[in-house]
């Protein structure tokens, strides 16, 4: 599942990382705050998102993943931008 759509995510780009910026433990709850960069192979152009994605657990496994615009992640964790 998971391996899967982040393998198809990855092939247009020539390079392609995650920085993380912050974890806000929320329970059964990960806010994870990050930054995207990447180059496509078809240009020498960096592209920089900001975004953030929220992780479910349940007994100490991975069941859900949601990416989502920073905005929505800053508000999942109970935070504001200038909290980052």
């Amino acid at each position: 599942g998971l391996r899967r759509l982040w393998l198809d995510w990855l092939e247009p780009w020539a390079s392609y990382y995650v920085r993380i910026e912050k974890l806000v433990d929320k329970g059964d709850r990960v806010v994870a705050l990050i930054r995207d960069v990447g180059r496509r192979h078809d240009t020498d152009a960096t592209v920089e998102i900001k975004a953030g994605s929220i992780w479910t657990l349940r007994e100490g496994k991975v069941v859900r993943v949601e990416f989502c615009p920073r905005e929505e992640a800053l508000e999942a964790a109970g935070l504001s931008e200038s909290d980052t």
